[in-house]
């Protein structure tokens, strides 16, 4: 998790972060998003860092940008229903890769996610270990939406 640390410090991360979320909760309270206090003090601490990490197989420099606003432009709100709808949970955009168009959520039961079109991948209940299999190279549990 060492690895994890010093990519979350270099993204400018320290304990104790907040930071003024005002504009993503009018974005969230305009499209429809429902959040609970866990999902909330999550974009508290995270919320507009931009986490570079070097992706072990492609060799490429990836960006996981936890802007919840910009994250939104490439999806819309029916596919975040479908998504709901098949989890029976409630997700909350939280950010996205671009490079890979991964839009990225936290539900309502605590699980990340990272969805692609009919697809979802499970990285579990822990934000750092996500961290740490994306920029190690190892997928999440892939769930394909029938």
């Amino acid at each position: 998790m060492k690895k994890v640390q010093t990519i979350l410090k270099e993204a400018g991360y320290f304990e104790g972060r907040r930071v003024d979320i005002s504009h993503i909760m009018q974005m969230y309270d305009n499209y429809g998003y429902h959040y609970n206090n866990i999902q909330k003090m999550f974009i508290e601490r995270y919320a507009y860092l931009d986490i570079h990490y070097n992706h072990p197989l492609w060799k490429q420099d990836m960006l996981i940008r936890l802007n919840p606003i910009e994250a939104k432009k490439v999806i819309t709100m029916d596919v975040v229903e479908e998504y709901n709808e098949y989890l029976q949970d409630s997700l909350l955009i939280i950010g996205d890769i671009e490079r890979e168009n991964m839009t990225f959520f936290l539900s309502e039961k605590g699980f990340y996610f990272g969805g692609y079109d009919d697809c979802l991948i499970n990285w579990g209940n822990d934000f750092e270990v996500m961290i740490e299999m994306l920029a190690s190279g190892i997928k999440g549990d892939l769930q394909i939406i029938d």
